[in-house]
């Protein structure tokens, strides 16, 4: 397949997510809730790449399979995310975040929520590259990136529940979870989640074009390890947790999951 394809399904899935986020945003005016964006964010994925599959000349066991893959992933975090805000339950990270911008919130939140339509366009680079991949076969990449999206899915439903059941002991309040997952890795769920990405961009090798594909996984990790992810999430846990958190981040891994430090 031509770069033109590849543009072509790209640019579509980059309208749909202007057109979902601008609409959320239409939301956001009325109820004030920045949290819309997230939910926006892996609805747009899932949305897109529906379109780009029904827009591709071939489907085969790869394009089906990715996208089940991709579907299962986008429902199951919608969901978790809908849940939470019918709980009630703020993303402290927007709390934040609307606090430090003070003036002008809904211009710079429209802004903030294309923002996120602009990244949506870039995740979905390998995903369109498995898509248009001719290869009627499968192949050894679809084995290495099925197997690491099953690991990836398994280890961040894991960590999302046994931090939920945690959370749901009152006793645990003021807390620190050391449970399961969390023993190894302070956010376990955030490093399965890269794998998830990982698993798109191995997949599409398949396309002569494919290396292209690992901009999308670089644009996660970064996040996570820099900007959206883990920095604002330790400084909200260690505002809450104080030295309980610190001796946490001692002795545990930031992302890769390893054994604890030492107590020493």
């Amino acid at each position: 397949m031509s770069p033109d394809n590849l543009i072509t399904l790209i640019f579509s899935g980059w309208l749909i997510a202007a057109l979902v986020m601008l609409i959320l945003w239409l939301f956001y005016l009325r109820d004030k809730e920045p949290g819309l964006v997230d939910i926006g964010w892996a609805t747009c994925i899932g949305c897109a790449t529906w379109w780009m599959f029904y827009h591709i000349p071939v489907r085969g066991t790869r394009q089906w399979g990715l996208l089940l893959c991709v579907a299962f992933w986008s429902v199951r975090l919608v969901t978790l995310l809908i849940m939470r805000m019918a709980k009630g339950q703020k993303d402290q990270r927007y709390v934040e975040l609307s606090s430090r911008w003070k003036s002008g919130l809904n211009w710079k939140y429209l802004l903030f929520f294309q923002a996120q339509a602009f990244t949506v366009a870039l995740l979905l680079i390998p995903i369109a590259l498995s898509l248009l991949a001719s290869e009627p076969t499968w192949t050894y990449w679809d084995t290495a990136g099925t197997l690491i999206f099953i690991i990836g899915m398994t280890g961040e439903m894991l960590a999302d529940r046994q931090m939920a059941r945690f959370r749901g002991n009152p006793n645990n309040h003021k807390k620190v979870c050391y449970v399961g997952l969390w023993r190894y890795s302070r956010h376990p769920n955030y490093f399965f989640e890269s794998l998830i990405w990982i698993s798109y961009a191995v997949i599409a090798m398949n396309h002569p074009l494919g290396f292209i594909g690992w901009v999308s996984p670089a644009v996660i990790i970064i996040s996570i390890l820099k900007i959206t992810g883990i920095p604002p999430t330790e400084q909200l846990l260690l505002a809450s947790k104080g030295d309980a958190y610190r001796e946490y981040q001692r002795k545990t891994s930031v992302f890769i999951p390893m054994p604890p430090r030492s107590s020493k």
